[in-house]
């Protein structure tokens, strides 16, 4: 999708996928309809093979695979995330807009999710507080404070040699001296 050439809000938006920390589910969201569920635009091919495949992508599937006909709020905090994930990566969008991917994942399925993110080759933007995590799986980076775009560069140039001097202290953990640096 190129951004440099004019197009309908709703074209625009069409390619994009969204995740939200808080799960989002409709009363009448079943786990089998989930992935691409509520989507105008839908996923293509095989749909059972998507709903496994988008499950197992994230870890999932083993969980809820005798809970497929059952409702979606059935599932704990930590299943309901994965699935929400699962149904986002579900449509290929152009685009997928994350908030805070992981929070509710243990380390295995927040590795699995890491791959399955890489492996799709797609733009990501990730909104998060976990430094390691973005550190894995981010090419460039953005660092905001008090919404202003502080910093933009590569990855490993911002974790490595920060521009900004409030950006230092929160990769080091020192929040401390990070209270210190915007005071001044």
């Amino acid at each position: 999708m190129s951004l440099n050439r004019p197009l309908m809000p709703c074209k625009f938006i069409a390619g994009w996928g969204w995740f939200f920390k808080k799960s989002i589910l409709s009363p009448k969201v079943f786990l089998k309809t989930s992935p691409g569920g509520g989507c105008p635009h839908g996923a293509k091919g095989d749909y059972e093979e998507l709903v496994v495949t988008s499950l197992q992508s994230v870890a999932l599937f083993g969980e809820v695979k005798e809970k497929l006909p059952k409702s979606a709020f059935g599932l704990s905090g930590g299943q309901q995330q994965p699935l929400c994930i699962a149904r986002t990566i579900a449509i290929h969008p152009d685009v997928i807009l994350l908030e805070e991917p992981t929070s509710a994942l243990d380390p295995f399925s927040t590795a699995k999710l890491e791959d399955h993110l890489d492996a799709l080759k797609t733009t990501y933007t990730n909104i998060t507080r976990n430094m390691p995590q973005a550190c894995r799986i981010l090419d460039k980076m953005g660092f905001m404070h008090h919404s202003i775009l502080e910093e933009v560069n590569d990855a490993d140039k911002i974790f490595f040699k920060p521009k900004t001097k409030k950006l230092k202290p929160i990769l080091l953990g020192r929040f401390s001296e990070f209270s210190k640096v915007i005071k001044e």
